[in-house]
């Protein structure tokens, strides 16, 4: 039997149907790789825009407390006193913060100075200021920021005019050790335990602790 070649034509066609069927599908292909990697790469941009804006905001975040809450004092009679402070701080580096801050505290102490030989019994009406720079070592992990750090300044007490008391100015360090929860982008809760040591004139040191708690806000 003779071989028969199929005709001119009937390739021609074959070869188109072929060719549409194929070309479709691998520039259906390449598109979709394309869109892949067009994908991957604005992702790859996105978290690094949004990191980068993330490790801006902060490197410069700023925050601004207030505290309330009791400051336990050896002058004289182990008083617990109320108090409220007021703290500022701002990042130095990722886990340095540094920190200005003032508290005030009143209620009634012992008269005079604590131990002094014949100096009138009673209590007085007072006024206890601090002002302080210090530095803290924060933990800024994602949930809960614990922060431990020192600080150094002014302390004065002003007890009521007319009494006799005391009324002077001396130097503080302090030692604060604390937490930060933050709430949302821009609050946070803060709980803090800070150990001072204020000058006294007669050349004594008097040990205090503050137990505060509050709120931050960042700006």
């Amino acid at each position: 039997m003779p071989h028969v070649r199929p005709p001119a034509a009937l390739l021609a066609a074959l070869s188109v149907l072929l060719l549409a069927g194929l070309v479709p599908a691998t520039a259906e292909a390449q598109i979709r790789r394309r869109c892949r990697s067009c994908e991957r790469e604005r992702v790859r941009v996105y978290v690094r825009e949004g990191r980068r804006d993330y490790d801006r905001d902060y490197w410069r975040r700023r925050q601004l407390s207030l505290l309330v809450g009791v400051l336990n004092t050896d002058l004289g009679s182990n008083d617990k006193l109320p108090m409220a402070a007021m703290r500022a701080d701002w990042r130095l580096a990722r886990f340095v913060r540094g920190e200005v801050g003032a508290s005030y505290a009143l209620g009634q102490l012992d008269f005079g100075a604590a131990g002094t030989p014949g100096a009138p019994s009673g209590d007085v009406n007072t006024s206890l200021f601090t002002a302080t720079v210090g530095i803290q070592g924060e933990l800024p992990i994602p949930f809960v920021r614990p922060y431990a750090g020192a600080a150094a300044g002014l302390f004065g007490r002003f007890d009521e005019k007319g009494s006799g008391g005391q009324r002077f100015v001396r130097t503080t360090t302090a030692f604060p050790v604390g937490v930060r929860i933050p709430v949302s982008d821009r609050l946070s809760l803060r709980a803090e335990v800070r150990f001072r040591f204020d000058a006294d004139p007669s050349g004594a040191t008097t040990e205090n602790v503050e137990q505060t708690a509050g709120l931050s806000f960042a700006f």
